[in-house]
C-alpha cells in the first residue's frame, strides 16, 4: 500500500476533526441580538419594559403553576393566600421560569452539536 495515500487520509481526517472542534466552539461564542428574541421590546423602551417583564412575568408564572398545583380548586387556591402571596408567587414563577429558560439552553446547545 502506497504510504502517500495514508498520509492523505491522516490529514483529511485530521482536518475534518479541527473543522468539528472548531464548530462546537462557535455555540459558546455566537452574538446575540435582542431583535432576535421573542421578548416584545420596542426601541426606547427597553429598559420600562423590561422592569415590567421582570415584576410581572414570574408573578403570573408563579400564579398559573400555584393554581396548578391546587389541582384548580379555587378553594384550595385561595387557602395559599397569606400576606406573601405576592413574594412567593413571585418566587415560585421565577423558579419556573429561569428552569424553562435553562432547558431551552440545553435545547438549543443539543441541536446545534447534532447539526451538520
Amino acid at each position: 500500500m502506497d504510504p502517500h495515500i495514508l498520509d492523505q487520509n491522516h490529514l483529511a481526517h485530521k482536518s475534518k476533526t479541527l473543522k468539528k472542534r472548531k464548530e462546537i466552539r462557535t455555540f459558546l461564542h455566537q452574538e446575540v441580538h435582542l431583535s432576535n428574541t421573542p421578548i416584545f421590546l420596542p426601541e426606547g423602551w427597553e429598559l420600562p419594559l423590561l422592569g415590567l417583564y421582570v415584576i410581572f412575568l414570574p408573578y403570573f408564572a408563579g400564579f398559573v403553576f400555584l393554581f396548578f398545583l391546587s389541582e384548580m380548586d379555587y378553594n384550595i387556591f385561595l387557602s395559599l393566600n397569606d400576606d406573601l402571596f405576592f413574594i412567593m408567587s413571585w418566587l415560585v414563577g421565577y423558579e419556573v421560569i429561569a428552569a424553562s429558560i435553562l432547558l431551552l439552553i440545553v435545547k438549543h446547545a443539543l441541536s446545534f452539536y447534532t447539526k451538520e
